[in-house]
């Protein structure tokens, strides 16, 4: 695609190999809808969001370490991350971060995500909660890489696995948010 501009997939759709740009809001929505990107880049613009809604699925995979898909801000502000939305009876907002292995030399050869002021955040407080799967996944330079929201369960749906969180420069400036007031709880 040309790019997402405040954009609604709502049906399912898998894009692979592309570079791209996200701007103000791409939200997944529908009836058990996935999305994939697999080896792709998407430029997120200053503010840019993505809303995961109840039964749906945002897959970001990655196969090698030359070919993963990375997410991160195409000027020089933070991305706003990925929202994962609360739902009913197990239906919720779900995304998976994805690489293959550890890849060469123990590295992952998952989705990179930087430059995101919160770059997944879980929203709900009990077994409705947004429910993130990262394996062998990347985070850099993000101001919050995971949030969950106040968790009222016993445990939380969410699974990290094999991942490395990072900061290796310096971390971009926000625009029009003010990072310091934020309502989340860090995971």
């Amino acid at each position: 695609p040309g790019g997402f501009v405040n954009a609604i997939i709502s049906s399912t759709a898998s894009y692979s190999g592309i570079s791209t740009t996200v701007n103000g809001t791409l939200t997944i929505s529908g009836t058990n809808t996935t999305v994939t990107f697999q080896n792709c880049d998407l430029l997120m613009g200053a503010n840019a969001i993505i809303y995961v809604e109840p039964t749906c699925t945002l897959d970001l995979v990655g196969s090698c370490k030359e070919n993963i898909t990375h997410l991160y801000a195409e000027c020089s502000y933070m991305w706003r991350g990925i929202r994962l939305m609360a739902g009913t009876n197990k239906l919720r907002g779900g995304v998976l971060l994805a690489g293959t292995s550890t890849g060469t030399g123990g590295h992952p050869d998952g989705p990179l995500i930087e430059d995101a002021d919160s770059a997944v955040v879980s929203y709900g407080s009990g077994i409705n909660s947004g429910n993130f799967q990262i394996f062998y996944s990347w985070f850099n330079k993000n101001y919050k890489d995971v949030v969950v929201t106040p968790y009222s369960g016993v445990l939380h749906p969410g699974k990290i696995v094999n991942t490395v969180f990072t900061c290796r420069n310096i971390i971009l400036p926000s625009n029009n948010c003010d990072l310091t007031k934020s309502t989340f709880t860090s995971f």
